[in-house]
C-alpha cells in the first residue's frame, strides 16, 4: 500500500510539469494571436491630419529629435535635430529613410515629405546650422527598396533630391 501511493505520487509529480506546460503553451499563442492581432489594427493606414499628426510622428522609431512639424494640403515638412548622442551619419540617414518610408506607407494622403536636418550648437548661443535637406516624392518610393542591398544614403540619394551642405562634412569631420 506504501509503494502505491509513493508510486502515484511520484506519477503525478511526473505529469504536473507537462500539464501545466501544455495550459501556459496554449495561453502564450492565445496572448500572442492577440498581440498579432493588435498590430495589424496598429498598422492600417492613416489619413493624416492636423488632428493626429502628434500622433503620427510620436511613434516615429527614430533616433534624432524631432523639432518642428508641419502639414499642409498632402506636404509633411520636418525639422530635425541631431541630438548630441548620435555620433553616426548612417543614423542620421536611417531616420531620413524610416520618415520617408513610414510617411509613405502608413499614410494614404502623403505626397511629398520635405526634411530639414539641423546640428543645434548650444555653444554660440542656440545657433542652428542647416547640415542637409531631402525632398521626397511619393512617385518615386517604391515598397521594393527594402529589398535594394544599398546604404541608406545611397538610396535616399538615387531616389529622392537629397542635399547637404558644407557643415555636413564638418559634422562628420568632427565626430570622426
Amino acid at each position: 500500500m506504501k509503494w502505491n501511493r509513493i508510486f502515484l505520487i511520484s506519477m503525478i509529480m511526473l505529469i504536473t510539469p507537462f500539464v501545466l506546460s501544455t495550459f501556459f503553451h496554449l495561453e502564450f499563442n492565445e496572448t500572442v494571436s492577440k498581440f498579432s492581432d493588435k498590430k495589424e489594427v496598429i498598422n492600417e493606414v492613416v489619413q493624416l491630419s492636423e488632428s493626429n499628426i502628434v500622433d503620427f510622428m510620436s511613434d516615429l522609431p527614430i533616433q534624432n529629435n524631432l523639432s518642428k512639424v508641419g502639414w499642409d494640403h498632402s506636404t509633411l515638412s520636418i525639422d530635425l535635430n541631431i541630438s548630441g548622442q548620435v555620433k553616426d551619419p548612417n543614423l542620421v540617414y536611417r531616420d531620413l529613410y524610416t520618415i520617408i518610408q513610414l510617411g509613405f506607407e502608413e499614410t494614404s494622403n502623403v505626397k511629398l515629405i520635405l526634411i530639414r536636418v539641423f546640428d543645434y550648437e548650444q555653444l554660440n548661443g542656440g545657433h542652428q546650422k542647416l547640415l542637409m535637406t531631402i525632398d521626397a516624392n511619393a512617385g518615386r518610393w517604391s515598397k521594393e527598396m527594402d529589398q535594394i542591398e544599398s546604404s541608406y544614403k545611397e538610396l535616399l540619394t538615387a531616389f529622392f533630391k537629397l542635399k547637404t551642405t558644407d557643415y555636413w562634412e564638418q559634422w562628420i569631420n568632427g565626430i570622426s
